[in-house]
């Protein structure tokens, strides 16, 4: 993590000397630091800047680990900074980190842009314009140092529609409406469905065996109708 994308980080963070409780009863203190503030806890600004450090750990290992390509100075710290925001665990979900491992960095810096997650702490400005200042820095030319004031001032309009990230359903091959339905597809509609205040087994009634028993008669000799039902005439042969 460079001086600059620290600085990045700071200003929008800002910096509280005292410990401030948040609106989700948890406390924070210095540059964004949650994990072991409490009530009356205080830090100069020497060590709001350690414990920034000491967050940005968790970020910076998943960078190096999660990602496969090389990636420039002005990248890591684009990255570490969003990461920071957003948190670890949104950080290795996000479309970001999707795109930058399929080698698209400008499908990456768009996405920055249309990732309107908020940080985890209050900050002094707007999560957009953060996004916007990562984008600029994640887009900036390598072999330039960025300037922090071009960064911070960054225009951030409004997010425009994101590609679609690689492996998506719609670039799958269609599946036959019997087949069933990947395993994490399966635990997303769980999910779904515990949103909704559904049982597990609402969301997945519908079972393969409830599709297939059609193709299984169509293999063998047609059945009797019942008594009162009509069966399709054959078609006729042309003359």
């Amino acid at each position: 993590m460079s001086r600059r994308g620290l600085e990045l980080i700071k200003s929008f963070e800002g910096f509280r000397a005292r410990a401030e409780r948040l609106a989700d009863g948890r406390w924070v203190v210095g540059h964004g630091h949650t994990l072991s503030a409490r009530e009356g806890a205080e830090v100069s600004a020497a060590d709001a800047e350690l414990l920034l450090q000491y967050d940005l750990l968790p970020i910076l290992n998943a960078i190096a680990e999660r990602i496969a390509l090389p990636l420039n100075q002005h990248q890591v710290d684009a990255l570490a900074s969003f990461g920071q925001a957003v948190g670890l665990e949104r950080f290795l979900a996000s479309e970001v980190l999707v795109w930058v491992n399929a080698g698209e960095p400008e499908d990456a810096a768009r996405a920055l842009i249309a990732c309107d997650a908020p940080p985890l702490t209050p900050a002094p400005d707007p999560a957009a314009r953060r996004r916007a200042a990562e984008s600029a820095l994640f887009r900036h030319d390598p072999g330039q140092e960025a300037d922090l004031a071009a960064l911070l001032n960054a225009p951030a309009p409004p997010p425009a529609p994101v590609p679609e990230t690689p492996e998506t359903p719609e670039e799958r091959p269609a599946e036959p409406e019997d087949t069933p339905e990947p395993e994490a597809n399966g635990a997303r509609a769980l999910a779904v469905a515990a949103l909704l205040g559904e049982t597990p087994a609402a969301a997945l009634d519908e079972t393969p065996e409830q599709t297939a028993e059609p193709e299984a008669e169509a293999e063998g000799e047609p059945e009797a109708a019942p008594e009162g039902r009509l069966t399709r005439p054959p078609k006729r042969l042309p003359s």
